[in-house]
């Protein structure tokens, strides 16, 4: 027997009088019928105040073993990758996909650093770069500045929905503040693991295979409580860490293994601003 399965997360921000029309549904969509299953998800701090939760606590059962956090990641990269698919729209035998330009052709790339002025930046700059030689049809980069002081889905579907005819090989460039790394947990959630996210309009917004979001977000050093959801959330998720010129010449002298540190960025090192500093520096050691 195939089973149909629905989940259900975060069901504590249901409000009651959607928690009543979820509850009508179900009996009525429910009546005679086995082949599904239902999980709800709710976060134990708030499971008081879910209506929803209440009302099907004979159904409760315990939660399973967590798997770790290598695990999840293995699962994730697995998830992310994208293949180019045939177009039969088209003379050419492949459309090209935005994660094409990414190291493991993930859809999803999170660039972290410690503090501002690492070149997460100049990092999507370049694989804007690379997507630019691979084809010709934009937009082939979109930033979504997301910094404060409220941050809601409604903001980001806003302007996703401006490109909601785009299937064109194209890379979204979330640029996170710190300040409200707390706000976004779902948010980055619906949006890359589930791959939609919702406004509240009921306007959807579905990830096409051909787009890519990069994940622009400088994570302190010291993690504050407010932040920690957050934070475990993007440590699962593909990641590249853009580190100090300091940190990366002892990689470099120790001969360290950075295979997903963005150490010098090459081209910047050999133009003129650099080369000029650089020659200066040498010459007066």
């Amino acid at each position: 027997l195939c089973y149909r399965i629905f989940c259900l997360v975060n069901a504590e921000k249901l409000p009651y009088h959607s928690c009543e029309k979820a509850l009508f549904e179900l009996q009525q969509l429910s009546q005679g019928k086995r082949d599904y299953r239902i999980i709800i998800i709710c976060s134990n701090e708030d499971e008081d105040k879910s209506h929803i939760v209440s009302k099907l606590q004979a159904y409760r059962r315990p939660v399973p073993g967590i798997h770790s956090d290598r695990e999840f990641i293995n699962y994730l990269k697995t998830h992310f990758i994208q293949e180019c698919t045939e177009d039969s729209d088209s003379d050419t035998e492949t459309t090209t996909s935005a994660s094409s330009v990414d190291k493991e052709r993930s859809c999803v790339r999170v660039v972290t650093s410690e503090r501002a002025g690492m070149g997460k930046s100049l990092y999507i700059y370049r694989l804007t770069e690379d997507l630019m030689t691979k084809t010709s049809v934009g937009p082939h980069k979109v930033i979504i500045p997301i910094h404060g002081p409220k941050v809601t889905s409604d903001s980001v579907v806003n302007t996703l929905m401006n490109y909601c005819d785009n299937t064109n090989a194209t890379i979204f460039h979330l640029d996170i503040s710190p300040n409200v790394l707390r706000q976004v947990d779902s948010i980055l959630f619906c949006l890359l693991v589930l791959q939609a996210i919702c406004d509240s309009k009921g306007r959807v917004w579905r990830c096409h295979p051909t787009h890519m979001y990069a994940i622009e977000v400088t994570i302190p050093k010291t993690e504050q409580q407010s932040t920690k959801c957050a934070v475990t959330f993007l440590n699962i998720l593909p990641t590249v860490h853009c580190i100090s010129p300091r940190a990366a010449l002892r990689i470099e002298e120790n001969e360290e293994d950075a295979s997903f540190d963005i150490l010098m960025d090459k081209k910047e090192f050999r133009s003129s601003v650099f080369q000029r500093a650089f020659q200066y520096l040498r010459r007066h050691k």
